[in-house]
């Protein structure tokens, strides 16, 4: 596969994924929900309910047009300020996945999409490997921790005691075996 065609479905999937996530989490972008909103900072106005399901909207219809687009910057760049916009409205919106497909979406925006632009495509695809390489290196690093080695699933049925003499078995293991987070009981 040539790298431009790699860009195109690099594009095309980080765009379908992004929508997927928003869409199996419009609860959190445009509500109702049951906690609060937790802005960067008191001084931003809230978003009545019509607004925000506007924005909503305007992501898909910035995602159709980076999709049909050849040259997608400033589609993505909209759809990059609506999330920003989202995010310093509420804090709960900074996903881990909000993260890392927002940088691969910017990674895009600053190729030049000239086809006859062989290098500037490497470096994209380059770049997002990078990017996608060190969320799972970073989210198995984290892991490497005594509370994540040492807390179960449920905080009801934690036990201390039990859980340093699990510590030194699966110090190393655990982030290994589950990626998840929870426990494998046996």
């Amino acid at each position: 596969m040539s790298p431009v065609s790699r860009v195109l479905w690099l594009k095309t999937t980080v765009i379908v994924a992004f929508c997927i996530g928003l869409l199996m989490s419009w609860h959190l972008w445009v509500g109702p929900r049951s906690y609060p909103k937790t802005p960067v900072s008191s001084l931003l106005p809230q978003l009545d309910a019509f607004v925000a399901h506007g924005l909503f909207a305007a992501l898909f219809a910035l995602a159709a047009a980076i999709l049909m687009s050849s040259k997608p910057q400033t589609f993505i760049a909209a759809f990059l300020a609506i999330i920003v916009a989202f995010g310093l409205l509420d804090q709960a919106r900074w996903q881990p996945w909000v993260f890392q497909y927002s940088f691969l979406l910017a990674t895009l925006a600053l190729f030049s999409w000239n086809s006859d632009d062989i290098g500037g495509q490497k470096r994209v695809l380059n770049i997002t490997r990078l990017i996608i390489a060190s969320t799972y290196i970073f989210s198995g690093l984290q892991k490497l921790n005594l509370n994540f080695i040492a807390m179960p699933i449920s905080r009801d049925n934690y036990r201390p005691e039990v859980a340093r003499r699990d510590v030194p078995a699966h110090f190393v293991a655990r982030p290994l075996y589950d990626p998840m987070g929870m426990r494998i009981r046996g």
